[in-house]
């Protein structure tokens, strides 16, 4: 799963988010309204044990900051790729 935000450059993270070769899950990416919604998103999608990815602009995560902050304590569940 990856998210992100219309608005910011996300158009080199988008074609780099394709499968490794022999994986037969599907990736599933959106757009979201703004920077904290795509992190919150992605950080829903964690909690639940699955992977996920989240692109920005720096600046971005001072408007994530809430559920950026928020995972510093609770953590997440799913695998690093």
């Amino acid at each position: 799963m990856a998210a992100s935000y219309p608005g910011t450059r996300p158009r080199r993270f988008w074609p780099r988010c394709q499968l490794r070769p022999g994986n037969r899950a599907e990736l599933y990416a959106e757009w979201s309204v703004n920077e904290k919604v795509a992190f919150e998103v992605a950080l829903a999608n964690s909690m639940c044990g699955r992977r996920s990815a989240v692109s920005m602009k720096q600046v971005g995560l001072n408007v994530a900051s809430d559920p950026f902050m928020r995972d510093a304590y609770l953590g997440s569940k799913a695998a690093w790729w």
